[in-house]
């Protein structure tokens, strides 16, 4: 034989071997015609050539052996072997180079129509970008709204929705007092009562998490503070709504864009009068190379391993949810409900960013038959038969922080400088903060230390309402932080 088993695998003989043994079998079995002669089996002999013309392809045929069990063995296997593996023989598909997507905000005038491919590019690195839909800005499904100061005077009224956390809209009433003689006062007086409303019950148990600032022409900035919410916002009063921020994906126009870090893409390329701005509010990874063996081979494990309902494929599918940014999955395995509301033998699913409805169907795809799921997000997904079914998740608990400081102020410290800290401090949350990220003391100093002209005096921060001290916040894995302008108190001015 030129090859054995033993209990390390194959091992392949070499030819010198391999003639011997057919020497040695040769002997055996020509013993009784010999009647007691040696049988020759040298290099000179008849016998002895043929064993070695048929010697070495049966060391060749052999060595092939090894190779044939690597290229079956999804540990070993790789390049065009891992692909006929899990491809010709699993139908799992390795996953080809895939451009950049990116979740955009666009500013611009209400009614003004920006068309499906309409291009921006990233400030720093050139790449561009093509809307994947069209946008209409209006005042719907939108993550914010400017409001222009038409008249002054009487009472302005605000109401506003979010979709899938807030479903009757919550209302903000300004009356204005006798000071309030100016659009500045105007304005003024609307973004503190808009930034207020942030950490107070707006029903249902919803915290109100509108962020509001003043645009250099006296019209007011309102957004949701998670940019990857949308709402419905409605003014009546002496107030309009002139231009909105629409959220919109876009694809990378080549296979080898770079990341782009948060607020790059912000050059319009495609000129459409009345789309005056965009942005990205998060972080973009870049395009995708063609996926590689280790990510190959640990995808194709997880499904040949039967993942369907477990863990790491449940967090996997929602990875896949275009927008998603984190995902969080806790399991009750037990039959009674947990404190925390997940019901019996079901699961707490918990998303940022991403389409409610492609979540929903992701969740319904892998889960296994029976699970419950929990959340105050309701969506309806359907069988291939039709059959409606309920799947629920939840989107981050919003966890208000306080800040207090003082300062003690130099020379060329700005006359709006408390705003401008306020503002620092509050971008950064939104740049800066993510899921269950843990806000860290020593680095709220990065956003206050961009303005110059002061120094810092017992700073303490905390969770809105709670003791506040000069310790770390720790955020639950199902939480995020938000801060507002009215919880960062300035003083020693």
């Amino acid at each position: 034989m030129p090859n054995i088993f033993d209990e390390r695998g194959v091992i392949i003989q070499g030819i010198d071997e391999v003639r011997s043994n057919m020497a040695q079998e040769a002997k055996i079995r020509f013993s009784y015609e010999l009647s007691g002669k040696e049988l020759k089996v040298d290099d000179s002999s008849v016998l002895g050539r043929l064993f070695a013309i048929v010697s070495k392809p049966a060391v060749q045929n052999a060595e092939i052996l090894p190779l044939i069990l690597q290229a079956m063995d999804i540990n070993s296997a790789d390049g065009q072997q891992l692909d006929n593996l899990l491809w010709n023989i699993h139908r799992i598909k390795r996953l080809s180079a895939s451009q950049a997507l990116a979740y955009l905000i666009l500013h611009g005038d209400i009614g003004v129509v920006v068309p499906i491919g309409s291009e921006v590019s990233n400030y720093i690195t050139g790449d561009t970008y093509a809307t994947d839909s069209s946008v209409t800005f209006n005042n719907v499904d939108v993550n914010g709204v400017d409001i222009q100061i038409d008249s002054v005077g009487g009472t302005y009224e605000l109401s506003y929705s979010i979709n899938g956390l807030l479903s009757q809209p919550s209302k903000i009433i300004v009356q204005l007092g006798a000071s309030d003689n100016t659009t500045s006062a105007v304005a003024d007086r609307l973004v503190d009562a808009i930034n207020s409303q942030s950490g107070t019950d707006v029903g249902s148990g919803v915290t109100g998490y509108l962020t509001a600032t003043k645009n250099n022409d006296n019209s007011v900035k309102v957004v949701i503070t998670d940019q990857s919410d949308t709402g419905t916002f409605n003014v009546s009063g002496g107030i309009s709504i002139p231009r909105s921020y629409v959220p919109v994906y876009v694809t990378s126009t080549t296979y080898n864009s770079n990341e782009s870090l948060a607020n790059q893409i912000t050059r319009i390329n495609s000129s459409i009068l009345g789309w005056r701005g965009v942005t990205n509010p998060f972080y973009n990874f870049p395009s995708s190379p063609v996926e590689s063996d280790e990510d190959y081979r640990f995808r194709g494990k997880l499904k040949l391993g039967g993942g369907l309902g477990k863990y790491s494929s449940i967090l996997m599918a929602l990875k896949s949810v275009r927008g998603v940014r984190y995902e969080n999955v806790q399991i009750n395995s037990s039959s009674n409900p947990t404190n925390s509301g997940i019901t019996n033998n079901g699961l707490a699913i918990t998303v940022q960013g991403g389409d409610e409805n492609e979540i929903a169907l992701a969740i319904f795809n892998t889960i296994s038959c029976g699970i419950a799921t929990s959340g105050n997000i309701v969506k309806e997904v359907k069988d291939i038969n039709g059959f409606a079914h309920e799947i629920r998740f939840s989107r981050p608990k919003l966890v208000p922080i306080s800040i207090t400081m003082s300062l003690t102020t130099q020379p060329d410290f700005p006359a709006n400088g408390i705003q401008l800290i306020k503002q620092a401090i509050i971008e950064w949350f939104n740049n800066s903060i993510n899921v269950r990220d843990d806000i860290h003391y020593s680095r709220l100093f990065e956003p206050i230390n961009t303005i110059k002209g002061f120094a810092v005096r017992n700073l303490k921060l905390g969770i809105k309402g709670g003791t506040l001290s000069s310790e770390d916040v720790i955020i639950a894995q199902n939480e995020i932080a938000t801060i507002s302008a009215e919880d960062i108190i300035i003083g020693g001015i």
